[in-house]
């Protein structure tokens, strides 16, 4: 059984590759990562990172019955490729959408709570601007 952090990462990266192209997330699978490993070349003129944090459990409980994930996406654009950032808000918007209606099927897990997503501040790395979408997920041991 592994981290249920990382098994709510790849969850995150499945379901989203899994909706991208269509009209719910207008992007290619390919543009949908757990990492951004640009290995000499630029990233791409936008994508999407999935991340996700454990935060351990609650109150020092033994046996992590009861473990918080804080899962984070984030969506990038080029500031040329995308000059008044209507394409990162649009993006933004439509993975706040999809992941909204995702169920998890976790090993050893339950997502006790969808979550409540939020979106930081808008914030520019190097030639992209950025947000993040992110959320606290309670899960619990099966």
């Amino acid at each position: 059984m592994s981290s249920p952090a990382v098994q709510i990462k790849n969850a995150l990266i499945d379901y989203l590759r899994n909706v991208a192209g269509n009209f719910t997330l207008p992007i290619p699978a390919e543009q949908i990562r757990g990492i951004l490993d640009i290995s000499g070349t630029p990233k791409d003129a936008y994508g999407i990172i999935v991340n996700c944090a454990d935060l351990g459990d609650h109150f020092g409980n033994t046996g992590r019955v009861l473990v918080d994930c804080k899962p984070t996406i984030c969506v990038y654009t080029h500031l040329d490729e995308d000059k008044d950032g209507t394409l990162l808000d649009s993006l933004a918007g439509d993975v706040l959408e999809s992941v909204l209606g995702i169920m998890y099927s976790l090993d050893g897990w339950r997502v006790c709570w969808r979550g409540n997503w939020q979106t930081s501040g808008l914030t520019i790395d190097g030639a992209y601007r950025q947000v993040e979408l992110s959320a606290t997920l309670p899960l619990n041991r099966i």
